[in-house]
């Protein structure tokens, strides 16, 4: 029995160059800084006509991390970018769709994404309702891509990047444990006063946390994180952000080298502009912003990581 299909098509006009929209959606492994659901994304083949890559989002209200694969073929010269899901999430049964940019007279952009899709059964029904959470869901992501791509050269300003890495002298297992499980940190790190970890799927969590401020006021937060064992953890602050961000992101990568483990912690943040006078006082700048911010990171990136190298150097030395 054929399997009900349906073809949907949104279009959306941008105040922005077809490049920047282009790069905007084909670089999947930029997208958690701009898009709220998206959390982290690998390639798994890479060419300059075409690629594969596994994206993570958060789903549910933050509550719930859902994965997929895609395959994609990207014409920078004809502006359009061909995908087709090869795990689609049932009751869909298949995916495939096109992003077709249209340059206009006035410099803006014609953005059309268009879905072909079917589903499992011969229920009208269960079409319908993937129909209608496929158009929440492209509207959505829409209106973000409009959003990042119009402020694209503002975003660049508000955005910031820092990276350090240390050292282990202890197991890659002990160093990697301490950062993956969440549920021991109240009793590991001096700033957490409570957690609690869902973990619907190995290696997928949802994090809250009673987190101790620096002026003695308890917040809870919640934080989504891909945990690969022994290579990669990602996370991404989906709720309980500081009032001076938008985004806040990052990762710890670890590799065994023949002097220990080389843990490298990465955090990605964007300003909230919005509450600059607010948070650092009137006539304050963006500028005023990213000094007091960069500090804020060069002192916090390492800081859980410094306390899994303690952690994992004493049970090193305990073992000897």
């Amino acid at each position: 029995m054929p399997q009900p299909t349906a073809e949907v098509t949104h279009t959306l006009q941008v105040a922005a160059d077809p490049r920047t929209v282009f790069d905007l959606i084909a670089e999947v492994t930029e997208a958690p800084r701009h898009f709220s659901a998206h959390l982290h994304a690998e390639y798994l083949e890479r060419g300059e006509t075409q690629d594969v890559f596994q994206r993570w989002s958060v789903e549910r209200d933050q509550e719930t991390i859902r994965t997929w694969t895609a395959r994609r073929r990207l014409d920078r010269e004809a502006l359009t970018i061909t995908f087709e899901h090869e795990t689609p999430k049932p009751p869909v049964s298949s995916m495939r769709g096109e992003w077709k940019l249209t340059p206009q007279a006035d410099g803006t952009t014609s953005v059309e994404i268009s879905h072909h899709f079917s589903v499992v059964g011969d229920d009208p029904e269960t079409l319908k309702w993937a129909s209608a959470g496929l158009d929440r869901n492209v509207q959505g992501q829409l209106e973000q891509t409009k959003a990042i791509a119009e402020r694209w050269a503002e975003l660049q300003e508000l955005t910031l990047e820092h990276e350090e890495s240390l050292l282990v002298h202890g197991s890659l297992d002990d160093v990697y444990g301490f950062l993956y499980e969440a549920g021991a940190w109240p009793e590991r790190l001096p700033h957490i006063a409570a957690t609690e970890v869902k973990e619907e799927a190995p290696g997928l969590q949802i994090v809250d946390m009673t987190v101790e401020g620096r002026d003695g006021i308890a917040q809870r937060t919640r934080s989504a994180r891909v945990c690969v064992p022994g290579k990669l953890i990602v996370h991404k602050q989906v709720l309980g952000l500081p009032p001076l961000l938008d985004v806040m992101l990052g990762s710890c990568d670890f590799a065994e080298t023949a002097d220990g483990v080389l843990v490298t912690a990465r955090q990605t943040i964007v300003i909230k502009e919005s509450a600059i006078e607010e948070k650092l006082g009137a006539g304050a700048t963006v500028a005023d912003a990213r000094v007091h911010l960069t500090k804020v990171l060069q002192d916090g990136v390492l800081s859980s990581v410094r306390h899994a190298k303690a952690y994992a150097e004493e049970r090193a030395s305990a073992t000897v």
